[in-house]
């Protein structure tokens, strides 16, 4: 479904992805770890194309986006998440899970709140006056970052939820290896702005792996 070959981009003068490729099939759970500034959000951002790539291709379901402005990514069914809550806090919970559904027809706005009923119950609510996790849940971004490790497993399993009921192909940027591996069916190691390693999700517990790609 995604297919990135020898992807390179930079920030002005400076690289940051240095050829990566990858493929992500339809429906799969993927998750993407290594170190800070190993160039997993700037991969994120090059795919939907908030970053413009100078060399390498990428596709998804088939059609070439790599010259693509982000709202034509967005209507052919890619989403990025940003991490760090990036909601909109003046906005009523209602209104910011609308404006997240703009690329689609909306039809799964009901759905959603079944699956997410803690925000269900807070739709006229501002999104600032939220709770750090709940703000996580109305943000999903890097999923585990702050949040309370109730959250944590709710955040996961609504996850998971969504990946099985609606077929939604998912790429994940995560630190913590116990959510990591069970979110995952494969996980890439990125390092120096390039693809380094592919492995099954129990791998990620390798002290080698967790030594060089989490610094821990």
């Amino acid at each position: 479904m995604l297919e990135v070959e020898g992807l390179h981009a930079r920030y002005g003068q400076v690289p940051v992805l240095n050829g990566v490729s990858l493929r992500v099939g339809a429906a799969e759970r993927v998750v993407i770890i290594g170190r800070n500034g190993a160039g997993k959000t700037t991969l994120l951002r090059a795919l939907m194309g908030f970053l413009r790539a100078r060399q390498g291709h990428i596709r998804w379901r088939g059609v070439d986006l790599t010259h693509l402005p982000p709202y034509r990514r967005a209507r052919l069914g890619l989403g990025y998440v940003p991490q760090g809550r990036e909601i909109f806090p003046t906005l009523t919970v209602r209104e910011n899970l609308r404006m997240g559904a703009l690329s689609g027809d909306g039809s799964r706005f009901d759905e959603l709140l079944q699956i997410f009923p803690r925000l269900g119950e807070r739709l006229a609510q501002r999104g600032g006056s939220l709770s750090g996790g709940e703000q996580q849940i109305l943000a999903i971004d890097e999923p585990t970052e702050g949040v309370q490790p109730s959250i944590v497993d709710e955040i996961l399993e609504q996850l998971l939820g969504i990946n099985a009921r609606f077929g939604v192909t998912m790429i994940l940027v995560e630190q913590n290896v116990d959510f990591a591996s069970a979110f995952a069916q494969r996980a890439y190691t990125m390092l120096k702005g390039q693809i380094t390693e592919e492995l099954r999700p129990e791998a990620l517990y390798d002290p080698r792996v967790i030594a060089d790609y989490l610094g821990v």
